[in-house]
């Protein structure tokens, strides 16, 4: 999926709390990071 393009995004908790519709994804490295994780996060709007 990478080779694609496509991100890969894991161990994500508590997205049956989200609702179905109107949710925008973000994930963002942490500040001053070259590789490795990110921050995920959802804000239903």
């Amino acid at each position: 999926m990478l080779v694609a393009g496509v991100p890969v995004v894991e161990g994500l908790a508590g997205l049956d709390e989200l609702p179905l519709a109107g949710v925008r994804f973000t994930a963002a490295p942490p500040v001053g990071a070259r590789a490795g994780g990110v921050r995920a996060f959802a804000r239903a709007e």
